[in-house]
């Protein structure tokens, strides 16, 4: 299942990408890198918020060109790099890992690389050291979602890298603690609560050996926390079926367990 449609973004800088011939492309990315890698961090936010016109303005039009030479070109490698230069600054994470979740979505040479080169760590990291920023929670949450899940993990076959980003997260990092953090800290904050729902339902979904690793669900507070999110938001769809069909795996997974 997909990561919910994002009804809190939206653009910020018109940019011409009609065109997305790729050596045209090629140059743009030539030129973004240069920028994006200043040491001014107000130049660095407006390269981001380009990346993100860009690939937000294909995903809506349901277009991959520009998103497929950007991957190849290797921006998203380009994205961590930025992150672990301006790691202390809460806008930057924000802005970069909006580009990453876009990025991602059903994007398996990028998910790939991510998960191999660390990407999982990158995002985990701001969203331990922003705990107050929800837009960096927002943001960071949904890029994990499409980065271990892809936007359809259950149906998609991906490199087994993937998996391993994904225990890594359940046991290494503590990242069901993370998400649930968020959820508790921005209980009014329906897309985090949505996108939080997705994830856990898709950590549970993807692999039938991942309960496994899952098991704590219930005691770490991930069933609490989507309970919680679906009572205080009965009346919010995206919630309320993300919420549902997240604690319908939860409670199945663990009825099998007994």
């Amino acid at each position: 299942m997909s990561t919910p449609a994002d009804t809190t973004y939206s653009t910020t800088n018109n940019m011409e990408t009609q065109n997305n011939d790729p050596s045209e492309i090629e140059t743009m990315f030539g030129l973004w890198v240069e920028q994006v890698l200043k040491d001014d961090a107000n130049k660095v936010v407006d390269s981001l918020k380009r990346l993100w016109d860009i690939l937000l303005q294909e995903t809506v039009m349901d277009e991959t060109e520009a998103k497929d030479s950007l991957t190849l070109l290797g921006v998203h490698r380009t994205l961590l790099a930025v992150m672990s230069k301006w790691k202390h600054d809460a806008n930057i994470q924000h802005f970069a890992c909006r580009c990453l979740a876009v990025l991602l979505v059903e994007n398996e040479v990028a998910m790939t690389d991510l998960a191999l080169s660390g990407g999982m760590e990158s995002i985990c990291a701001a969203l331990e050291r922003f705990p107050e920023s929800e837009n960096v929670q927002a943001a960071g949450i949904w890029a994990m979602q499409n980065l271990l899940c892809g936007g359809n993990a259950t149906t998609q076959p991906h490199h087994h890298a993937i998996d391993e980003a994904t225990k890594r997260f359940v046991v290494e990092v503590d990242g069901l603690a993370l998400v649930v953090k968020a959820m508790e800290e921005f209980p009014a904050n329906a897309f985090i609560l949505g996108c939080s729902s997705w994830l856990f339902h898709n950590l549970y979904d993807a692999h039938d050996e991942y309960y496994m690793y899952c098991q704590g669900f219930v005691q770490q507070g991930v069933a609490e926390a989507v309970q919680t999110a679906l009572q205080n938001h009965a009346h919010d769809d995206g919630v309320k079926e993300a919420a549902t069909v997240c604690l319908e795996k939860i409670f199945a997974t663990n009825k099998k367990q007994v």
